[in-house]
């Protein structure tokens, strides 16, 4: 009897492995397409990723129909649905062919269905833990191998600095690249980094063990090598504002140490600089204060510049066409409209409402409210998926609120369904025990108590 009870918790359901298959696909995207190209000119990875989600809507199907109407349909959920059916209906407006409209809600909206299938389909809590250490695991991997890019940049072949599906960015005058990770563009590898990061901060906040520091500091060692500032900024105000959640949430003494530990390296780098003031020039002189945030490289002031452009162009283009916006992918690169026209590539949210409008603008940002919701209803059931709650919206918070006004790193691949699996992962903690929807029960003896110690 103990023998079968211990196989079966060692099992894994094929919804979980489906997941998995997909996170793995992300990680190792830049890989996967050195594989030849088939002949329809899409990447590997794409073609594989997109063949995860279709084995995702058909589980959810099978699922759906054996369950009688007993899934789980929260208010998130139908509001994503909607979100998908405003989205169609503003294809009828678009001028951009059909299949390209398709990939563009997709990549906007689509990818999202991930987190759907994880709180339907994916109902042990010990396949939720083990979906989110793989995807740390492989995190901190690729953040190794980031820096590996950067430090041995001038001997690494091109196939191992940069996927085939993205081009290699770099700074004028300088020798330096910025790492990838092979998993896009350096922004999307930076946003990726900063999610995981995020979420190790949220760890430490809860329990704190020096062990988890190593993989933290390779996390934002490796922002730092993508030169992304939006990134560096984030990890930054992240910290900050986990060192103000760690003060307001505990007793006086343990504020006061979190305060301390904020100001004791500043006293100390005030102390060096003040004794040896060669660092500071040492610090004010280098490429990422001078050429990066003060803007002195040509590279970096060019790509300001642009920032600056696109938001003026979706000012302009909102008053043009205020309600439904040019249409569906219209802004995607290589898009019919981009033939004689300038698209958004930078600017998430300015992107989204250019394309569609206020109606579409609306839609999304209704749907990504319910989701702030649904985080808080976990945060009240579940006290020990509280770390993982507090990271995820540390780092949805700084890309929605301030990132994505200048770039689009959360719509890359990886960050976005990345993001969307640790969210499925979270509403699945606060569901609580595997639940049968109408199947077998996978495994009953979970812990029922939502509200356990963390």
């Amino acid at each position: 009897m103990a023998t079968v009870e211990a196989s079966r918790k060692q099992s894994r359901s094929v919804s979980f492995w489906i997941v998995a298959i997909l996170v793995t696909l992300l990680f190792c995207s830049g890989f996967v397409n050195l594989l030849p190209l088939p002949s329809g000119g899409r990447y590997p990875a794409t073609l594989l990723i997109d063949g995860t989600y279709f084995l995702m809507g058909a589980g959810l199907v099978v699922v759906v129909a054996q369950s009688r109407g007993r899934v789980p349909f929260p208010l998130w959920v139908g509001l994503f649905l909607v979100l998908i059916g405003v989205y169609c209906a503003l294809m009828f407006h678009s001028p951009e062919p059909l299949m390209a409209q398709v990939l563009g809600i997709r990549s906007r909206a689509g990818y999202a269905l991930v987190s759907v299938f994880i709180l339907i389909a994916v109902r042990q809590r010990s396949e939720l833990i083990s979906l989110l250490r793989l995807s740390s695991g492989m995190a901190v991997g690729i953040a190794i191998f980031g820096i590996i890019q950067f430090v041995f940049r001038g001997n690494l072949p091109q196939w191992l600095l940069v996927s085939r599906d993205t081009t290699l960015f770099g700074y004028y005058g300088t020798d330096l690249t910025r790492a990838t990770g092979l998993i896009g563009n350096t922004i999307v590898f930076a946003a990726t980094m900063l999610l995981f990061f995020a979420l190790g901060v949220g760890r430490l906040v809860y329990r704190f063990r020096s062990r988890d520091l190593l993989p933290l500091g390779l996390i934002l060692t490796a922002i730092i090598v993508s030169f992304s500032r939006a990134a560096m900024a984030g990890a930054m105000l992240i910290i900050l504002c986990a060192l103000s959640f760690m003060a307001l949430r505990s007793r006086p003494e343990k504020a006061l140490l979190a305060t301390l530990t904020l100001l004791f390296p500043c006293i100390g780098l005030g102390l060096i600089f003040a004794v040896w003031p060669r660092a500071l020039s040492g610090v004010t002189d280098s490429f990422i204060y001078e050429g990066l945030f003060r803007g002195r490289n040509a590279s970096v002031s060019d790509s300001t510049e642009a920032h600056l452009a696109f938001i003026e162009l979706a000012q302009r283009t909102m008053r043009q066409e205020p309600w439904v916006g040019l249409g569906v992918a219209t802004q995607d690169p290589g898009s019919v409209h981009g033939r004689t026209s300038t698209v958004i590539t930078d600017g998430a949210i300015w992107a989204v409402f250019t394309e569609g409008g206020i109606i579409l603008g609306v839609a999304y940002a209704t749907f990504i409210l319910s989701c702030g919701g649904a985080l808080v209803v976990a945060w009240r059931s579940a006290n020990y998926a509280r770390p993982l709650i507090l990271g995820f919206a540390l780092f949805v918070t700084f890309q929605l609120g301030l990132a994505s006004i200048y770039n689009s790193a959360i719509f890359g691949k990886a960050p976005f369904i990345l993001s969307w699996v640790v969210f499925g992962v979270i509403m699945g903690l606060a569901r609580g025990e595997a639940v049968d929807y109408g199947g077998t029960i996978e495994n009953a003896k979970l812990n029922r108590n939502c509200s356990g110690a963390s």
